[in-house]
C-alpha cells in the first residue's frame, strides 16, 4: 500500500475504536477521501476492525452508496420521480447523456477540468469596466482581477492567497491573483468580467440558450493550476 494512501487511511482510524460496528461509518469516511472504495482500502479496513475481508466487501456491495470506481469530481444528479418525470427529467437526462457521452454512474474520461467556474460582479465595478475603472478610488478597493477560491482547493493546489494562477477552460485561458477565501464553496472558483487583461468571460460558454437567446457567460468547467513566474 501507498504511503500516502496508509496516512490518510490512519487520520480516518484514528477517529474509530475497533467495534465492529464502526465499519460502515469508516466506509463512508474512506470513500469521501478517495472518492470511492478502492480494494487495498478495504483490505485495510478489514485488518483495522478484525474482521474477514469477505465481511468487509460483502457490506460495501449491499448498499448502493458505495462505490468501486473512481467518481468525478462533480457528480449530476437528476430526479427522476413522478413529479419531475411529468415535467420532463427524462428529456434533461438524455441531453446530459449527449452532452457528456457517458451513461448515469458513469464518470467523463478526461477529469480535465474537475472545477466549476461562476461570473459576476464586484462591489466596486460595472461590466467591463470601461468607464468606472477610470475612477482611481474604485480602482483602491479593486485593482486588478481576482480568482476567489475555497482554502481546501487552493491547498490541494499548493496554491497561495496572492499567488498568480492560470484558469483553464476548453476555450481558453486567464491569469489573475487567487484570493483563498471560504466564500467560495469547495469545488467553485468566482471571477469577474470587468477586467479585460484577465475577463472571466474569455473562459466561458458563448452557446446561446434555445429560448431566451442569453449567451452561457455565467458557469463553466475549469482547472486551475500555478501561473509560471518570470
Amino acid at each position: 500500500m501507498e504511503s500516502e494512501i496508509k496516512q490518510q487511511l490512519d487520520e480516518i482510524f484514528a477517529h474509530y475504536n475497533r467495534e465492529r460496528g464502526n465499519l460502515i461509518p469508516i466506509l463512508q469516511d474512506a470513500q469521501e477521501r478517495f472518492r470511492y472504495l478502492p480494494a487495498e482500502v478495504m483490505q485495510a479496513i478489514a485488518r483495522f476492525l478484525r474482521i474477514p475481508e469477505g465481511t468487509v466487501f460483502g457490506v460495501s456491495t449491499f448498499y448502493a452508496q458505495f462505490k468501486f470506481v473512481p467518481m468525478g469530481k462533480k457528480v449530476v444528479r437528476v430526479c427522476r420521480g413522478t413529479a419531475c418525470h411529468v415535467r420532463g427529467a427524462d428529456k434533461i437526462l438524455q441531453e446530459f447523456e449527449r452532452k457528456l457521452c457517458i451513461k448515469p454512474g458513469e464518470t467523463t474520461e478526461d477529469r480535465e477540468y474537475p472545477l466549476i467556474l461562476t461570473t459576476g460582479r464586484s462591489l466596486f465595478h460595472w461590466h467591463t469596466g470601461t468607464m468606472i475603472r477610470k475612477v482611481n478610488g474604485l480602482n483602491v478597493f479593486m485593482g486588478e482581477e481576482l480568482v476567489e477560491i475555497n482554502p481546501e482547493d487552493a491547498s490541494a493546489l499548493g496554491v497561495a492567497d496572492g499567488e498568480k494562477i492560470k484558469v483553464i477552460s476548453r476555450r481558453g485561458e486567464v491569469v489573475a491573483k487567487a484570493k483563498v477565501t471560504e466564500v467560495s464553496p469547495v469545488g467553485v472558483v468566482f471571477m469577474t468580467f470587468h477586467f479585460a487583461e484577465s475577463s472571466g468571460n474569455v473562459l466561458t460558454n458563448p452557446v446561446l440558450d434555445p429560448v431566451a437567446k442569453i449567451p452561457e457567460f455565467k458557469v463553466c468547467a475549469v482547472r486551475v493550476e500555478k501561473a509560471k513566474t518570470g
